[in-house]
């Protein structure tokens, strides 16, 4: 700031009692702000961007908005189980009947359930009419801890969050009845949490 005061006195070499008085009112203007905001007007910091004097403020981050698509691999495997019991017939058919339920529901919720990862968080929808109608949301930032059993063969997804209850946070389970390399590829690049152990495959197309 007073390299700049003294090049412009330099350059405009004032004569004036009124240029004189308005270069002084300058200089004090220019003190008091560099005072007041500790630092220049514009602040630049890794992972922040701001154009105001003061603090600066987190950047939020926003990504485009991704349906996963429903994948039928869990149902029709237990459906499956549940007829080999059954073609087996004695003690297998009582068998059979819980993989046989278990497989009609994982049906049902795949036909309806979307799990969706919208610009700011993950979403659970329920689909009808055509629309999707958000039913759950949590913030990426929300999530502590996620894990996929078993990133070879995908059966269940399990994350842990801290914004329900009143800041208490809880846990949560849901069948993986989506692509799982898209479910993977969006905890692995939206969450603050990235697992090294974990595949970071490439997203496939947008799910309905």
């Amino acid at each position: 700031l007073m390299v700049t005061q003294t090049l412009i006195q330099l350059l405009l070499r004032p004569s004036s009692p009124k240029m004189l008085a308005f270069l002084a009112s300058t200089n004090f203007a220019f003190r008091t702000l560099a005072k007041n905001s500790g630092k220049s007007p514009m602040i630049a910091q890794r992972g922040v961007i701001s154009t105001q004097p003061g603090p600066a403020r987190p950047m939020v981050m926003e990504f485009e908005r991704r349906v996963l698509t429903t994948s039928y691999n869990i149902p029709i495997t237990l459906l499956g189980l549940a007829a080999a019991g059954v073609a087996a017939g004695e003690g297998w058919t009582v068998a059979a009947v819980p993989f046989g339920l278990l497989g009609i529901l994982l049906t049902f919720q795949a036909t309806v359930v979307r799990f969706v990862f919208a610009e700011e968080g993950l979403q659970v929808c329920k689909k009808g009419g055509g629309e999707l109608k958000v039913v759950r949301e949590w913030k990426y930032d929300a999530i502590t801890n996620w894990e996929v059993w078993w990133p070879q063969f995908p059966v269940l997804c399990y994350f842990k969050e801290n914004s329900s209850y009143e800041g208490r946070g809880s846990i949560h389970f849901f069948p993986i009845v989506c692509h799982s390399n898209d479910l993977l590829h969006c905890f692995q690049n939206r969450t603050n949490i990235k697992k090294e152990s974990y595949p970071n495959p490439d997203i496939t197309e947008q799910g309905k």
